[in-house]
Formats: structure tokens, C-alpha cells, sequence
């Protein structure tokens, strides 16, 4: 039986996710056209929906609605609320942020789960962000893939999530975990340093994910058959993992040397994922991230696709979505609470 093989989670819907998506509507066409014309709701259900896209048509039948097949599923959700109700007037309650806020809930925990190979439980998107970021790391022919934004986006526990799956798919033979070693006074490890107990401790979060998604037992036979690897960015070195998934995490305390290094280790049939928030950087004496300065490099570029969190999309404790808005100087736009998602697997891990 080849490792990881667990059965697919049946309770978990599968949209064509990633393909052009059309749906239909019927009700009366006066209510059809006043709705297309409520461009305060449609930017505001667009902005729900990002970075999928969304247009919204009416005809004499009713509404059209064409985009990314999980903006379509919202919409859809909500049209249908106003396709039961009697007069316009009543429909304007189904335009409020609040349910707004309630069909995105549930729609994600119903209708947009991931169906993945190789894990105990579902893992249930609580963003847009991260169902656009899981879109990529599922797809074999995105070579390199940047999460960046705050803590507590679920950046590393899609990454790990969709590194496992590609294992039990045997699309990859190989998944690298690894991330740089932050020392206590802020200077990063070299080589002999990262091995020591503090590295250890730094690397736990790993193993908080990997056993909350799989189990111990098969993380530890996936280590025991070299299929997995979690090891020190500086083993990184002269090394050419080919037929894997790379995991580099914190990414942002790395200098531009040294992100320059780990960048360059993919091989064959070989897919990296980068991870870190560009605004949290722990680098000694002021040194610039190299984070931020290969994202700058490859603006304007088709080399890698990034995806970019923002301070509202943080899921793991409303207290730190506020934290991180205060920090970023924007303005708390809610939180969506993982314990409207039942006791689920969420993407997130209480320690990232």
C-alpha cells in the first residue's frame, strides 16, 4: 500500500476550481436588472470573493453570472435569496454586509472544501486567499510560489497540507520542509548553530501540523523512507532536490545571499513554495530581507506566482486579525471565526 494512501473525504464537495464557471438564475426580469444595477452590493461581493473574479449579467430569464467557480458558488447563494422573496424592498436585506458575511461562511464550509488525498480531515479554506493560494500549490505546473503577509494566514499549513497530498498523488517522491534559525538576540544561525536544541524547538511547528493533519505514524514513515525532510536552510547548500516540493518558511529572515542560495536548489520535476511576512523581519544589524528584495526582483516577471495576504484575511484569533490591522495601519474590516466551521480541520495551526 503506497504511504499516506487514506480514503478521499466524501463529505467534501469538489468545484471546478481554477476553470471558468457559469451559473443561471431565474426570477423576474425588473428584479434581474435592478440588482445588476446595485453597484454598491456588486463591488462589495466582489471584494468578498477576491482574488477570484466575478461579472453578473440580466436578461429577460433572470441573472448570469460568470467567473471563478467559487465566486460563482457565493453569488449564486445570494441570488437564489433574492429570487425567493416577494418585493425589492425585502431583497435589500439579503444585500447586507451581515449576510454577505453568512453566505461566504457558509459556502465555504459546505460547498468549498478541499477534497484531499493523504489527510485525517478536510481542510476547510477560511478565505478566498488561501483557497487561491491551495489552487497553485496543487497545480504541478506552477514551479514557484510565494505566500507572504501576516502571521496567522494559514500560509504554512496549506503549504505542508498540499505538500502531503502531492506525496499520497505520488506527483512528487519528496517534500522539504525548512526554514532559517532565528536565535534568541536575533542573529541568524550558521551552520553548526542549527542543529542545536533551539532549532529544534523552532522547527516544532512543523511537526504541529504535520501530526495534526496525518498522524504520527505516518510522518514518522514518511521520515523513515526519506520521503520527507526537515532540515536547516544551511543544509540546503550544494544540495539538488529533484521529483520534491521545498518548503521555505520565515522566509523573510533570510539575506539576499542566502535567499539567492535556497532559491536555486530545485531540480527536476521540482516545484518550490516560499513563505514569510515581509514586515516582520529579525535579520541582525538592520540587514535587508531577501525576501522582499527577490519579490521586488520579480515584479513584472511570469517566473512565480505570489500571493499576498492581508491583515483582514488573518483566521487564527480574532484578537490578532486586530493586532496585525494595527500594525499594518489599516483598518479592522472582521474576521472570520473558524468556530463557525464545526470542530473541522481549519487551515491554520495553533502555533505559526
Amino acid at each position: 500500500m503506497p504511504l499516506l494512501e487514506k480514503s478521499i473525504i466524501k463529505e467534501a464537495p469538489q468545484l471546478p476550481i481554477g476553470q471558468q464557471y457559469s451559473e443561471f438564475v431565474r426570477m423576474p426580469a425588473d428584479r434581474a436588472l435592478q440588482i445588476s444595477q446595485r453597484s454598491d452590493f456588486l463591488a462589495r461581493l466582489s471584494a468578498a470573493v477576491a482574488p477570484f473574479t466575478l461579472s453578473v449579467r440580466s436578461t429577460a430569464l433572470g441573472l448570469g453570472m460568470t467567473g471563478d467557480a467559487p465566486a460563482v458558488t457565493v453569488a449564486r447563494r445570494v441570488f437564489d435569496q433574492a429570487a425567493t422573496l416577494d418585493h425589492m424592498a425585502a431583497v435589500d436585506t439579503i444585500f447586507s454586509q451581515a449576510n454577505l458575511d453568512a453566505v461566504v461562511s457558509g459556502a465555504m464550509k459546505r460547498d468549498l472544501a478541499f477534497r484531499l488525498e493523504g489527510l485525517i480531515r478536510p481542510v476547510r479554506p477560511l478565505s478566498f486567499a488561501q483557497m487561491a493560494l491551495m489552487k497553485d500549490l496543487l497545480n504541478m505546473s506552477v514551479p514557484l510560489i510565494f505566500g507572504v503577509g501576516p502571521t496567522g494566514t494559514g500560509k504554512t499549513h496549506l503549504a505542508i497540507a498540499a505538500g502531503l497530498t502531492l506525496l499520497a498523488r505520488n506527483d512528487v517522491a519528496h517534500l522539504v520542509l525548512t526554514r532559517p534559525h532565528e536565535r534568541s538576540d536575533g542573529d541568524m544561525g550558521t551552520s553548526s548553530s542549527e542543529t542545536d536544541r533551539g532549532f529544534n524547538d523552532q522547527i516544532a511547528v512543523f511537526y504541529d501540523i504535520l501530526y495534526e493533519l496525518t498522524g504520527h505514524a505516518d510522518i514518522q514513515s514518511l521520515i523513515n523512507h526519506r520521503r520527507l525532510e526537515i532540515i536547516p536552510l544551511s543544509q540546503m547548500r550544494g544540495r539538488t532536490f529533484n521529483d520534491s516540493l521545498v518548503l521555505i518558511d520565515e522566509a523573510q529572515n533570510l539575506s539576499a545571499r542566502r535567499m539567492r542560495m535556497a532559491v536555486t536548489r530545485t531540480g527536476r520535476r521540482s516545484r518550490m513554495v516560499v513563505t514569510g511576512d515581509p514586515s516582520h523581519v529579525e535579520l541582525k544589524n538592520g540587514e535587508p530581507s531577501g525576501l522582499a528584495h527577490l519579490l521586488d526582483m520579480l515584479k513584472d516577471t511570469d517566473i512565480a506566482r505570489i500571493h499576498a495576504f492581508q491583515p483582514r484575511q488573518v483566521i487564527r484569533n480574532r484578537t490578532v486579525a486586530r493586532i496585525e490591522s494595527l500594525y499594518a495601519g489599516t483598518p479592522f474590516e472582521g474576521f472570520v471565526d473558524a468556530d463557525l466551521h464545526d470542530e473541522e480541520m481549519t487551515a491554520e495551526t495553533t502555533r505559526h
